[in-house]
């Protein structure tokens, strides 16, 4: 997977813009034909620009969904060192602690703090959502955290 999100990053890398995350959002049993997607900022426009790597679609000029006090960073693939299916194998064995089962999964390769990370979040069928952020340079487990989606309030 990731010699093939270098790839497309290589040819379809917008002028002005970095790499901001390699994003996945399916269906857990889904997962083997699902579409990555590359999202670039563009730090003068503050827009993203995506692409979606088997369909080859590029959606332009997005609003980034970001806190205004967030800075956007750029991932480096050169320092990703963990194979996504290595960080989706440690995510399940932190859910398999909890008397659940992943329905749906939502799997972001960012930069978080400095730090290269898989970002892995699960919606079970008891309606809970099960994350954990995976160092993707190193394997180890950055956090973990399993609560209830209907604890989250509108504000």
């Amino acid at each position: 997977m990731l010699n093939r999100v270098k790839e497309e990053h290589l040819k379809n890398k917008p002028e002005g813009c970095f790499l901001a995350d390699v994003f996945l959002m399916c269906n857990l049993k889904e997962i083997k034909n699902s579409t990555w997607q590359l999202d670039y900022y563009n730090p003068e426009t503050k827009k993203i620009t995506s692409h979606l790597i088997q369909q080859g679609e590029i959606q332009d000029n997005q609003e980034s969904f970001k806190d205004p006090n967030t800075n956007i960073q750029e991932i480096d693939l050169n320092k990703v060192n963990v194979e996504f299916k290595e960080a989706l194998e440690t995510a399940k064995a932190e859910l398999s602690k909890y008397p659940d089962t992943a329905t749906k999964i939502v799997a972001i390769l960012q930069t978080l703090e400095g730090i290269s990370t898989w970002n892995i979040s699960f919606i079970t069928t008891n309606f809970f959502l099960h994350n954990t952020k995976v160092n993707a340079e190193t394997g180890d487990i950055i956090k973990t955290n399993y609560s209830s989606l209907l604890s989250f309030k509108a504000e």
